[in-house]
């Protein structure tokens, strides 16, 4: 989770390519502000409050059999980080 101080922005990644968008009312209740599509996969988060900027580190991973234990391997090469910004 990322939390942007000047905006008051709450920024949530599933990793099922998604990020909640929430924001901090004055008041202190918290309300759903927007969801942005990014990239199945990215949900690792830093949100820079000098720029207002989010990075999710994202990368494609190999397809892997109908094992649900079995974890995906990235792709070499494919590794990119998505910024989300105004």
């Amino acid at each position: 989770m990322g939390f942007d101080i000047n905006t008051r922005n709450i920024f949530m990644p599933n990793g099922e390519g998604t990020l909640s968008v929430f924001h901090e009312k004055t008041n202190g209740n918290i309300e759903p502000f927007a969801t942005i599509t990014t990239q199945k996969g990215a949900r690792t988060i830093a949100a820079d409050d000098q720029t207002n900027l989010v990075y999710l580190p994202a990368a494609e991973f190999e397809v892997k059999g109908n094992s649900p234990q079995a974890r995906p391997k990235m792709i070499p090469g494919t590794f990119h980080v998505l910024v989300i910004g105004k």
